[in-house]
C-alpha cells in the first residue's frame, strides 16, 4: 500500500512532496494509550511503542515487557517506570546489581601508553567559560607499547578551576594512588600526595579534631617533616620536626642537632 506514492517499497509507505512526512495515531479518550505493536506468528505483540495519554509517557516494550520509559519531565528510565533523574537504570539483581558499561569497540592492535579506553565528562554549556569540561573520570592506559589491548589501565578524576581542568587523583596501573601528581613517589609508594614545591599535608581525625602530617618546604627550597595537631579549627600546632637534613626537633621548628628538644614538660 502506498500513501504519496506509486511505487510502495514496503507493505505500508507513506511519502510527503514535502519537507515532512509523517504519521499521527490518536486515541479518543484523553486517558487513552495509543501504539504500535511489532510480532510475529507466535507472538503478535512481542515488542512495540506505548503511549499513555493519562501519564503522558511513552514507553518501549521488546520481549513482552516494557523496557524504556520516557515520562512527562523528560526523564528516561531503563528498568523503572518512574524515573527520578533525566536517566535512571534500574535492575532487581542482588547478586550483579545494575550496571552501566562504556564499550570501547576498537578491536585491533598498536595500543600505547596514553591511548583511551573510555572517559565520562561533567559539562556546562555556559558561554562565560571557556573550559566546559568541569569534571572528567578517565580510563586509559599508562604503560602500554605496541600491545594488542590496552594492557595496563590507570583511572583518573579531574575538576576544573578557573578555564583549566586539572587531574587531581590518578590511580594507576600499579593500584599505585597518586593525589596532585600523576606517577608514584616509587614503585612501592601506593599514596603519594604532592602540592608542587609548596607544603603538602595530610590530616587524620574528625569532629573537628584533626593530626596531621606535613611536607614542609623550607628556606633552602627542601622539605622538612612536621607532625602536628589542629582542635577545632584553631591555628596548627607543631609538635615535631625532621629537618631535611636529618635533625629531630620537639618543640622546635629548626633543630640543631641530631635530637633538639626545647621547653618544659
Amino acid at each position: 500500500l502506498g500513501i504519496g506514492t506509486t511505487s510502495p517499497t514496503n507493505l505500508l509507505s507513506v511519502e510527503s512532496t514535502g519537507q515532512f512526512a509523517g504519521i499521527n495515531i490518536k486515541s479518543a479518550s484523553a486517558n487513552g494509550v495509543s501504539y504500535i505493536d511489532f510480532g510475529d506468528a507466535d507472538d503478535s505483540n512481542a515488542g512495540g511503542i506505548n503511549y499513555d495519554n493519562s501519564t503522558d509517557t511513552l514507553k518501549l516494550r521488546s520481549g513482552d515487557a516494557n523496557r524504556v520509559f520516557i515520562n512527562s519531565s523528560g526523564n528516561v528510565g531503563i528498568g523503572t517506570n518512574s524515573p527520578a533523574s533525566i536517566l535512571e537504570i534500574a535492575k532487581s539483581d542482588q547478586t550483579n546489581g545494575a550496571t552501566l558499561s562504556i564499550t570501547n569497540s576498537f578491536d585491533g592492535t598498536g595500543w600505547d601508553s596514553g591511548d583511551t579506553v573510555g572517559t565520562i565528562n561533567f559539562r556546562v554549556d555556559d558561554g562565560s567559560t571557556t573550559e566546559k569540561i568541569r569534571g572528567q573520570i578517565k580510563v586509559f592506559d599508562d604503560s602500554s607499547s605496541s600491545t594488542t589491548y590496552p594492557a595496563y589501565n590507570a583511572m583518573s578524576f579531574s575538576t576544573g578551576n578557573l578555564n583549566t581542568l586539572n587531574e587531581r587523583l590518578r590511580i594507576d596501573s600499579s593500584g599505585n594512588v597518586g593525589i596532585g601528581v600523576t606517577s608514584a613517589a616509587a614503585s612501592d609508594a601506593k599514596l603519594t600526595l604532592e602540592n608542587g614545591f609548596n607544603d603538602c599535608s595530610f590530616y587524620l581525625g574528625g569532629g573537628g579534631d584533626y593530626n596531621y602530617i606535613r611536607s614542609i618546604r623550607n628556606a633552602n627550597n627542601d622539605h622538612d617533616l612536621a607532625i602536628g595537631k589542629n582542635y577545632s579549627g584553631s591555628s596548627d600546632t607543631e609538635y615535631l620536626r625532621l629537618a631535611n637534613g636529618g635533625n629531630l626537633g620537639i618543640g622546635t621548628t629548626s633543630p640543631s642537632s641530631k635530637l633538639h628538644v626545647s621547653g618544659s614538660g
